[in-house]
């Protein structure tokens, strides 16, 4: 065989398993299914994965000091709040193998291949979740057919393995393969950051494919985040406005036209679903509607879960609460989940880790050149699609932090990508 031609095969060949090994790790860390099945087999899944990576881009492994040493200081930093709270070893444990995972497939799979791949599948999953959304209106006998599997609060689903569909007699949202639409809408969101403002060429079939997908969570954080980041998209400043306004009029138009027709959509909805969206939030400026309406409990708990976990962390701002103390907490003011990772950062790690975290999330929007007004909303951004969502151990968004010690800073205000892609 031709030199040139094998060499070729093998990049296509080790190309495809990188794309295997990027699904299987977003699968694994946040599917409905694997977060519904024994922790020790999701484990050992996701360490064939590590140890298939490592054997397949062995010799692109580049270990670089910033990001060793994030490694090391994380790691560190865990231990000394696991020895201080003397806690139960269980979640440290868990944290810590997550961590790992995240930092060998960082090591394994470049920052470029890693967007180029996890566009694809974004793209590829909302395509598919819409098309299973349809036919749960049209045909919901049809996952009569699929296996049925259900998650630790009893939440029962078809599970068509890229997506899961939950029937319900209230209402039904979009969940795509994850473990409820509030999760799917930040990958979403992450995938239309991507596109809009990461690739030179916005692909609009894509662009709609994620707006449309967004729009079938019913999730109130993801219309908002989807919302602040088509604004920003559109406001955004440019060297010459007259030639990029020509140049992008097709996508502005689009952009209005569909706009236009999700909120003439919205508008006819029933009354109970408009509610889940935005209504709940009503709560947020009469405090008293707690009392009389049992509906606003999913806000509740969302702004208990910012509330409480910034208490815990003024107790022990150092080095954090830890795991066990945080749940606790969760418990014994009623609200059971810690679903504000941000906050989460400071309350489990303390100021040192929580910050460094926090950094780690906001170096992303080094990827779009702009100014600093741009930047903090850019930052609000991705503050707002995980601020309502736990991920303080998950093994793909710990992978997204690994992966800002590659994005540079550019050299001048122009908005435009920094990276060639």
């Amino acid at each position: 065989m031709n030199h040139s031609l094998e060499t070729t095969l093998k990049n296509v060949n080790i190309k495809t398993i990188n794309y295997l090994i990027v699904f299987f790790v977003l699968y694994l860390s946040s599917s409905f299914y694997a977060l519904s099945i024994p922790g020790f087999i999701n484990i050992i899944l996701m360490a064939l994965i590590c140890i298939l990576s490592i054997f397949v881009n062995f010799k692109d492994i580049i270990i670089k000091v910033n990001s060793l040493f994030f490694f090391i200081f994380i790691v560190t930093n865990s231990a000394i709040t696991y020895w201080i709270n003397d806690e139960d070893v269980y979640n440290y444990a868990i944290f810590l193998i997550f961590f790992l995972a995240a930092y060998l497939i960082y090591l394994t799979v470049s920052m470029k291949e890693f967007i180029l791949i996890y566009s694809d599948i974004m793209y590829f999953l909302c395509t598919f979740s819409i098309f299973t959304f349809i036919i749960l209106f049209v045909a919901p006998s049809i996952f009569n057919f699929f296996p049925e599997v259900h998650n630790s609060a009893n939440l029962k689903v078809s599970n068509v393995f890229f997506s899961v569909v939950h029937k319900s007699d209230y209402f039904n949202s979009n969940f795509g393969m994850f473990w409820e639409p509030g999760a799917f809408q930040t990958f979403i969101n992450l995938a239309l950051f991507i596109e809009l403002f990461v690739h030179k060429e916005t692909r609009v079939n894509r662009m709609i494919i994620y707006l449309i997908t967004v729009f079938t969570t019913f999730s109130t954080t993801g219309y908002i985040g989807a919302f602040l980041l088509i604004v920003l998209f559109l406001l955004r400043k440019k060297s010459n406005i007259k030639e990029e306004l020509k140049k992008r009029r097709k996508i502005i138009v689009l952009i209005i036209i569909l706009v236009v027709i999700i909120i003439l959509v919205f508008g006819i909805l029933p009354d109970h679903i408009k509610f889940k969206v935005f209504g709940k939030l009503e709560i947020l400026i009469k405090p008293q509607s707690e009392t009389v309406n049992a509906d606003y409990s999913s806000t509740i708990v969302r702004l208990k879960s910012i509330n409480y976990p910034l208490e815990a962390f003024i107790k022990n701002p150092m080095f954090g609460v830890g795991f066990d103390k945080l749940y606790k907490s969760a418990i014994d003011n009623a609200y059971f989940m810690v679903t504000s990772t941000p906050v989460n950062w400071f309350a489990l790690f303390g100021i040192f880790a929580g910050a460094t975290f926090n950094i780690c999330l906001f170096k992303w929007t080094n990827l779009v050149r702009g100014g600093i007004l741009f930047k903090i909303c850019l930052c609000a951004f991705l503050l707002i699609i995980i601020a309502s969502e736990n991920y303080n151990r998950n093994a793909f968004f710990l992978l997204f932090l690994f992966y800002s010690f590659d994005i540079k800073l550019p050299n001048n205000t122009l908005n435009k990508p920094v990276v060639n892609i």
